[in-house]
C-alpha cells in the first residue's frame, strides 16, 4: 500500500490544494486586517469620548476638588452613577492620588494611601488611558492656574467593543466559507483546465509511443497549454509522415525481395530451357515438354507481377469494382475445375460441398481471385495425402465459403498476423511452392471492400486450418447472372 504524500498526489489535486490554501491565507488575512482596523477605530472612538467625558468631569468638579467639598463631589458621582450603561466607574483623587469620592459605588472613600492610579495622574500632564479586558480606564489631573489640585478618571465599558469583535468575527467566518469554496471551485476549474490537457498529451503520448501516430489534441485559446498541444500535433504529424514513409520503403524493400527471389526461379527456367530449345536439344517429345516448363514459369512470373501490381492499386485506392448479382456457386466450380489438377499431383483429395443459388453482389473476377487463394493455399501448405474440403452455403442472409485442411495449422502468433502484408508464417508450403506473402493481404482487402469478411481458424499447430469469407446476399433473387 503506497503511503499517502504529497509527491504520489495527483496534479489536479495539488493545485486544487495549492490554490484553496491561497485563498484560505488570503481570506483569513483580510478578516483579521478587518478586525484589528475595527478595533483600532472603536477603540480611538472610545478613548475621544473619554477625553470629552474627562473635560466636562474636570470642569464641574474643579471647584469642589479644589475646595475638597465631599458632598458637592458625592452629587457629581451620584449623577455619573446615573450613567452606568456609559460609565462602568469613576473617581475623584486629591493632590496626593488618594480616593476621596467613588461615584459607582455612590459612596465617599477616602484613602490615607494614595492610589496608583490615582499617583499616576496627578503625576502626568495629559490624559492616560489604561485598558482592562472589560472597560477602558481614563484619568487627568484637575489644575487650577496651573497648579494640580487633584484628579478625576471614569472608565467606559468594552461590553460594545466585544460584541461588534465578535460580529465581525461570525461574518468573517461566513464570509471566508462562501469565498473558500467558490475558490475551491475556481481552483477545480482552473487546475482541470491545465491538467485536463496535459492528461491528453500523457494519453496520447503512449498511445505514439505504441506505434499509434494519428494522435491529434484538441485545446483552446492561445495559452502555453494550447502551445504545447500544438507542438504536440505538430510532432505527432511529422512522426506519422515518417512512419508512412518508413512503411513505403519497406513495401519498396520487400517488394524488391520478392521479385528478386519468386522471379529468380521462374526466369531461370524459363532460360535453361530457351537455351536447349535453341540448340535444338532433345526429341520433339521433348521440347514439348520443355515449352511446357517455359509456359508454367511464365504463368508464375505473371502471377507473382499481378498480385504486386494488385496489392499496389489497392494500397493506392485505385480499384474499381465491376459488381452484379452472381450465384457464388459458379465461382466455387470453376475453382474445382482449376484446382482438381494441382491437387492430384500432391495426391491430395478436394471435397466439395456447394449449394445452389447462393446470390451475391460481387466484381466476379475479383472474388473468384479471393476464393481461390484460399483453395490455393490450402494445397500449397496440406502435405501429400492430405483431404482438403470446400464448401459454400448460406446462413442468415450471409454467403459463407469455407476451405478447412489438414494442414500445419496456424499458432498464435500466426493468427495475429495472418492477413497482413508480406507476413512469414511458421508454416512452409510442403512441395517447395512459391509465395508472395500478399494473397491473403489481397483478398481481405477485396472481401472487405464488397462489405464482407474473412477470417481463419484453427486449434494449433499440427491440427489443420479453416478460412472462411462471409458474403451479404442478395436480398432480391429474381435477376442475377449464371
Amino acid at each position: 500500500m503506497h503511503r499517502l504524500s504529497w509527491h504520489n498526489l495527483p496534479l489536479a489535486s495539488k493545485l486544487t490544494l495549492a490554490i484553496t490554501l491561497l485563498v484560505v491565507l488570503a481570506v483569513t488575512s483580510v478578516t483579521l486586517l478587518a478586525i484589528q482596523r475595527e478595533q483600532s477605530d472603536f477603540r480611538d472612538d472610545m478613548e475621544d469620548e473619554a477625553v470629552l467625558l474627562l473635560n466636562i468631569l474636570a470642569f464641574t468638579s474643579s471647584d469642589a476638588i479644589y475646595n475638597l467639598n465631599i458632598d458637592r463631589l458625592q452629587d457629581i458621582m451620584e449623577e455619573l452613577g446615573r450613567s452606568e450603561k456609559v460609565i462602568v466607574a469613576g473617581r475623584f483623587y486629591d493632590n496626593e492620588g488618594r480616593i476621596i469620592a467613588d461615584g459607582i459605588r455612590k459612596a465617599t472613600t477616602f484613602q490615607f494611601d494614595p492610589d496608583p492610579f490615582g499617583k499616576q495622574l496627578v503625576n502626568s500632564d495629559g490624559i492616560t488611558f489604561h485598558w482592562k479586558e472589560d472597560q477602558l480606564l481614563a484619568g487627568k489631573a484637575v489644575v487650577i492656574q496651573n497648579q494640580i489640585f487633584g484628579a478625576v478618571s471614569i472608565g467606559l465599558p468594552t461590553a460594545p467593543l466585544v460584541a461588534k469583535t465578535e460580529t465581525m468575527r461570525q461574518q468573517g467566518l461566513a464570509i471566508a466559507a462562501i469565498i473558500i469554496i467558490v475558490g475551491a471551485i475556481l481552483a477545480l476549474l482552473i487546475s482541470r483546465s491545465i491538467t485536463v490537457p496535459l492528461s491528453q498529451v500523457a494519453t496520447a503520448s503512449q498511445r505514439i509511443a505504441h506505434g499509434d501516430f494519428t494522435q491529434r489534441i484538441s485545446v483552446q485559446g492561445n495559452d502555453e497549454i494550447a502551445a504545447l498541444a500544438n507542438a504536440f500535433n505538430q510532432m505527432s504529424l511529422s512522426l506519422q509522415e515518417n512512419e508512412v514513409l518508413k512503411q513505403a520503403n519497406h513495401f519498396k524493400s520487400e517488394l524488391i525481395s520478392i521479385a528478386a527471389h519468386d522471379l529468380k526461379n521462374p526466369l531461370t527456367t524459363v532460360i535453361g530451357f530457351a537455351d536447349l530449345l535453341r540448340d535444338s536439344v532433345g526429341s520433339p517429345t521433348e521440347q514439348k515438354e520443355m515449352i511446357a516448363h517455359i509456359l508454367d514459369s511464365t504463368r508464375r512470373m505473371l502471377n507473382i507481377v499481378k498480385r504486386l501490381l494488385q496489392n499496389a492499386a489497392l494500397e493506392n485506392g485505385h480499384v474499381t469494382l465491376n459488381r452484379a448479382p452472381i450465384d457464388a456457386a459458379v465461382l466455387v466450380e470453376t475453382i474445382k475445375e482449376r484446382r482438381e489438377l494441382q491437387a492430384l499431383r500432391k495426391s491430395q483429395q478436394l471435397v466439395f460441398e456447394i449449394t445452389q443459388n447462393v446470390v451475391v453482389d460481387i466484381d466476379e473476377d475479383r472474388m473468384l481471385e479471393s476464393f481461390d487463394n484460399l483453395v490455393e493455399n490450402a494445397i500449397k501448405y496440406s502435405p501429400s495425402g492430405a483431404t482438403i474440403n470446400v464448401s459454400l452455403k448460406c446462413s442468415e442472409g450471409t454467403a459463407r465459403f469455407e476451405v478447412r485442411d489438414e494442414g500445419q495449422g496456424l499458432s498464435r502468433d500466426d493468427m495475429g498476423k495472418i492477413f497482413g502484408k508480406f507476413q512469414r508464417l511458421s508454416s512452409v508450403p510442403t512441395d517447395g511452392e512459391s509465395s508472395t506473402g500478399l494473397g491473403l493481404s489481397i483478398a481481405k482487402q477485396l472481401v472487405e471492400t464488397h462489405g464482407g469478411k474473412v477470417f481463419a481458424e484453427s486449434d494449433g499447430k499440427g491440427r489443420g486450418s479453416v478460412f472462411v469469407i462471409e458474403l451479404p446476399l442478395v436480398k432480391n433473387e429474381s435477376s442475377y447472372r449464371n
